[in-house]
């Protein structure tokens, strides 16, 4: 199994350089689902409908995105063999990008870059509404996801088609949980000059949300270890930054 690392700098001089591509992501939740060991998610949504067949999608530009650290069963319980399983039944040699550099930048305070570039282009957020707290980035629209289960049904193909119709270019942050690959996919490519980017939930920290990680939710508990993350990322972006006070678990 095939696994690269990309440096941040890598993506953003892509930004820079009006290189459109997307991104999706591919964790724990989505292999658990994908091995079948995963049911449902920690609201009791389904597993998204055809998860597993999102490795097969294959477009220029488009780049999937695992943690090497899931090759290790013992930790994990994904492993290695488990996956290459699926990518041998599925005929597939994918070169993944290194998933889990994001959240090792995100924590040290690796994001000023990327934030700046972001600061200068037209940004879109799709995901939970309390993402209308990154001001920082100017996001320009917000497409609020119906959540938990905002992926079943027909509400995806719902929110496809608001997007689409919206069609301006830009770049499309997506932040819905496991299904986020699968809306990625879909619309990468159908808006001209723009980025799809499933980046996990390296901005949850700036919003309150997402606790029950325990990087998280021991800055929740301390205000000023807190704020001093943020600004670690938001240096020379923002002279300060106010969070929210009621965080969501």
């Amino acid at each position: 199994m095939n696994i690269i690392y990309k440096p941040i700098d890598w993506y953003v001089e892509k930004l820079k350089n009006k290189e459109c591509f997307s991104l999706g992501m591919y964790g724990d939740g989505e292999w658990g689902f994908i091995l079948g060991s995963l049911r449902e998610t920690q609201h009791g949504c389904p597993c998204p409908d055809g998860i597993k067949e999102s490795l097969l999608f294959n477009s220029p530009n488009y780049y999937f995105s695992v943690a090497e650290v899931l090759k290790n069963a013992a930790w994990t319980g994904i492993g290695e063999d488990r996956m290459q399983k699926v990518l041998d039944e599925l005929k597939l040699d994918i070169e993944f990008h290194e998933k889990d550099m994001w959240d090792t930048e995100m924590k040290k305070g690796g994001l000023t870059s990327l934030i700046e570039q972001l600061r200068k282009m037209d940004v879109y957020l799709i995901g939970n509404q309390m993402l209308e707290g990154l001001t920082f980035l100017n996001p320009q629209k917000i497409f609020g996801l119906d959540f938990p289960d905002w992926y079943t049904g027909e509400k995806m193909d719902v929110m496809v088609e608001k997007i689409l119709a919206f069609g301006k270019p830009g770049v499309y942050m997506i932040a819905g949980g496991p299904a986020s690959c699968i809306l990625t996919q879909r619309l990468h490519g159908k808006i001209p000059d723009s980025w799809f980017l499933h980046l996990g939930s390296i901005w949850d920290g700036f919003v309150g949300m997402g606790s029950m990680r325990g990087f998280r939710g021991e800055m929740y508990a301390d205000p000023i270890k807190h704020k001093a993350w943020a600004m670690s990322n938001l240096k020379g972006v923002v002279e300060d930054w106010p969070f929210p006070t009621k965080f969501n678990p």
